[in-house]
């Protein structure tokens, strides 16, 4: 019997022959087929890291804290002064009530020269000293409240100085873009007042 020849595996030639070229190819071809698109390399420089967004939170939190206090400080400074300007016009129309009335205290004094009149005299006399007393009291109260206002206004002036040094110390401390995004919500808040 003939011995069943089998076929021998083909040779590295034919593997060669099958497999495709590899020249470079157009795409749409089988190698880029097979080969695939490669993978788009996605740059990470534009992404902040972590690190970074939460001391930029954290320094905008200061920076809003800052900005809220030296509103609060400038809102207690206007109410000084208002407070101020009320006393001094108050201390003002008092004065020159009391001077008045004294005025015509002494008028009347200084015309009550007959002797029946001594009795006539002293009430006036102590209506004089009355109201130079209360004159003197009314200052006195009136002087102080301003000493008050304006050690309190000193101290708010002084705190607000600060708050405005370490916010003035912030915004310098700020990266460009971040200047300028803070410029331009300053100027459109400064047009909507």
């Amino acid at each position: 019997m003939r011995r069943a020849t089998q076929p021998s595996p083909p040779s590295s030639s034919a593997h060669e022959f099958l497999s495709p070229p590899a020249t470079s190819t157009p795409p749409g071809s089988y190698a880029a087929k097979v080969k695939g698109t490669p993978p788009m390399c996605t740059s990470s420089s534009n992404t902040p890291s972590p690190s970074l967004s939460n001391e930029s939170r954290s320094f905008d939190l200061r920076l809003a804290m800052l900005e809220r206090n030296q509103r609060e400080q400038q809102r207690v400074s206007d109410e000084l002064q208002q407070k101020i300007l009320a006393l001094t016009q108050t201390l003002a129309t008092t004065t020159s009530s009391l001077t008045s009335r004294l005025t015509k205290l002494n008028k009347q004094l200084t015309t009550l020269t007959a002797p029946t009149s001594s009795s006539i005299v002293t009430k006036v006399a102590d209506m004089v000293e009355t109201n130079t007393t209360a004159h003197h009291t009314r200052l006195v109260q009136l002087e102080n409240s301003i000493v008050r206002i304006l050690t309190t206004f000193e101290a708010q002036s002084k705190q607000l100085e600060s708050f405005t040094y370490m916010l003035n110390s912030l915004q310098e401390s700020l990266p460009p873009a971040k200047k300028k995004e803070r410029a331009r919500v300053g100027a459109s808040s400064t047009s909507k007042t």
